[in-house]
């Protein structure tokens, strides 16, 4: 799917799915949630009501790009592609 933001294409096609989340309510799924990563290097989420209504694309920085999978914890995205943003203890 290809969109269009602020002049620029994003298009989950070509991008790689990185990692996705779902809400539920009253036990049916209410919102979806995939970010990709493009091979330029950028970070967009399309948001779906339900699994196929689509209803925005966003642009992510890689500063919320990593605030998104961490929150989702999505660990293993997050050293993969934020490596050493994370601390050892």
């Amino acid at each position: 799917m290809k969109n269009i933001v602020d002049g620029k294409i994003y298009d989950s096609d070509t991008a790689h799915l990185v990692a996705d989340s779902s809400m539920f309510h009253e036990g049916k799924l209410y919102r979806t949630w995939k970010l990709y990563h493009s091979e330029e290097g950028n970070w967009f989420v399309y948001m779906f009501e339900g699994k196929d209504n689509f209803l925005e694309c966003r642009p992510f920085s890689d500063e919320e790009a990593c605030s998104w999978l961490l929150e989702n914890n999505e660990m293993e995205a997050v050293l993969k592609y934020f490596p050493g943003s994370m601390e050892e203890v």
